[in-house]
């Protein structure tokens, strides 16, 4: 719950699905894949380096790479720990 309470401090309008998530009747993992995607856009971003780039680096497509900052695909633990790891 804490990640939706930064998210509404942003300005993003979370409250509806918070309250669900509160209430259990709304699944919260699509609202977490949602805020890792944007959090690795921004350290990507940070780092000015391009989907190519981080792609080769991790042996993926720029295109699934884009797939998981948008949340339209799951990240595994394991592509997890390489991202933690090269974007320090």
């Amino acid at each position: 719950l804490e990640i939706h309470h930064q998210d509404r401090n942003r300005g993003n309008n979370l409250d509806m699905k918070d309250r669900q998530i509160e209430t259990g009747s709304f699944n919260a993992l699509p609202l977490l894949e949602i805020h890792l995607g944007r959090k690795l856009r921004h350290k990507r971003e940070k780092l000015c380096m391009s989907l190519r780039e981080v792609a080769a680096r991790l042996h993926i497509s720029p295109q699934q790479l884009q797939k998981y900052e948008q949340a339209q695909n799951r990240i595994s633990a394991g592509l997890l720990y390489k991202l933690s790891r090269l974007y320090g």
